[in-house]
């Protein structure tokens, strides 16, 4: 876990040190989101559609035929989902 933190740290770009921060702050947030969705399945995995979902959220809350998501189910393990991250 830490060490996905520290990835995340050292990926995350800004022009300013307030940009900075609050990438960081959002890409924590993201990992914290899948976490949740690992322990609602005792750590089984996460659906696709469930993290695409949850990662979207704050671009459709006003307009919600802005996304549609369509497929079959698929699980992912939670090393394959933190990958996505």
């Amino acid at each position: 876990m830490l060490a996905i933190v520290q990835a995340t740290v050292n990926l995350s770009q800004s022009d300013t040190s307030e940009g900075f921060k609050h990438a960081i702050e959002g890409r924590i947030q993201t990992i914290a989101n899948v976490h949740s969705l690992f322990a609602e399945s005792r750590w089984i995995g996460a659906e696709l559609s469930a993290i695409a979902k949850q990662e979207l959220a704050p671009y459709c809350k006003e307009n919600e035929a802005r996304l549609q998501i369509d497929g079959p189910p698929v699980l992912l393990k939670p090393d394959a989902a933190r990958r996505l991250l």
